[in-house]
């Protein structure tokens, strides 16, 4: 951007775009590319929350089936005699930045009091660092169909936590986390701006407690 006055007039548009969208009648049928386009706000230096707010609740109104909730929430207790099961989901648990960040947490967790399962989008390239990870790992899975077929998916390993490593560099995550999909959901560091999306319980950053987001 060559000045701060051009950042703040690309924002004002960007604000509009999102305001005019949902004023308009009808839904949005492919989401594929919808949100790619909200990676470059991170660059600005700005306050970026109202935005990304906007454009997750624009999502909602547009596409009702991001508002999805898992059948095993409304029953849910916290777990007793039991290990805690936790998802880790993200395109990038391979041999990229993302992978190499989180296996150590990943293998770390003490099996003793946690099933570690990964969830894998579609498509997601099949390497050694995600091969040895799987193998660590209680279960691992790759997402199939479409966006309802991937929240039944999640739906039935009946989760007490889901975490996103990363929210904003892949469009499956993204749609993805607008559903309630466990009773616990958290995001970190992988993109490093805030989500705007409700249904994202906490942030877990390196050497501080659980706040909320």
């Amino acid at each position: 951007m060559e000045s701060r006055l051009a950042i703040a007039k690309w924002r004002a548009r960007y604000q509009h775009g999102i305001e005019t969208l949902m004023a308009m009648e009808g839904t949005l049928d492919d989401l594929k590319e919808s949100a790619s386009g909200s990676f470059e706000l991170a660059y600005h230096d700005e306050d970026d929350r109202p935005l990304l707010e906007a454009l997750s609740r624009l999502f909602r109104a547009k596409t009702p089936e991001l508002n999805y909730t898992a059948p095993h929430i409304a029953a849910w207790q916290p777990p007793h005699n039991r290990r805690i099961r936790i998802g880790f989901c993200s395109q990038f648990l391979v041999g990229y930045t993302i992978g190499k960040l989180y296996q150590g947490l990943i293998r770390g967790l003490d099996r003793q009091h946690f099933e570690v399962v990964l969830i894998y989008p579609p498509q997601v390239k099949r390497d050694a660092v995600r091969q040895a990870l799987s193998q660590s790992c209680d279960g691992a899975i790759e997402l199939r169909g479409r966006q309802a077929e991937w929240q039944a998916q999640v739906a039935a390993l009946a989760l007490d936590a889901l975490f996103y490593p990363d929210i904003g560099m892949s469009p499956a995550t993204y749609f993805l986390a607008h559903a309630r999909l466990a009773p616990v959901q958290l995001v970190s560091y992988g993109h490093p701006d805030t989500t705007g999306i409700d249904t994202l319980d906490y942030f877990l950053g390196a050497d501080a407690p659980l706040e909320p987001q």
